[in-house]
């Protein structure tokens, strides 16, 4: 199946996991965002610090990060299919409200999610995103 998701074309059967991630995340609810990932898993997120690995570490990171509402498109996504592992490369367009500020903004980064087949689930094991140079 494809569609239209924010002017780009998308086959569902391969971007599904990266687009569930997206929206899950455009809700701000951090319980959602934090059960896609897997329980040893490693997040660099968009504007961390630092490296989180295992849900509690990820779970405070998206407590900051969804305090600025977080909500954006793809831009672009290439899927490596390995079997139980899947990879997904490309860019997503952050759209982001200072929570102190209302001052809104753009931010253009990358990804990489490396996605694992466990126990029925596709979860997260690793996800790194990066501002856009």
């Amino acid at each position: 199946m494809n569609f239209e998701y924010n002017n780009f074309p998308l086959d569902l059967n391969r971007s599904n996991l990266v687009l569930n991630w997206l929206e899950t995340l455009c809700t701000g609810n951090v319980d959602k965002v934090v059960s896609l990932y897997a329980t040893d898993g490693v997040l660099l997120g968009t504007v961390a610090e630092s490296i989180a690995q295992g849900k509690p570490q990820i779970r405070k990171y998206f407590e900051m990060f969804t305090k600025s509402q977080p909500c954006g498109k793809i831009t672009s996504i290439i899927e490596q299919d390995l079997g139980a592992i899947k990879v997904f490369d490309g860019t997503y367009d952050f759209n982001l409200t200072d929570p102190d500020t209302g001052v809104k903004s753009t931010v253009s980064a990358r990804y990489t999610f490396v996605f694992q087949y466990v126990a029925g689930s596709w979860l997260i094991a690793t996800h790194h995103s990066s501002k856009n140079p």
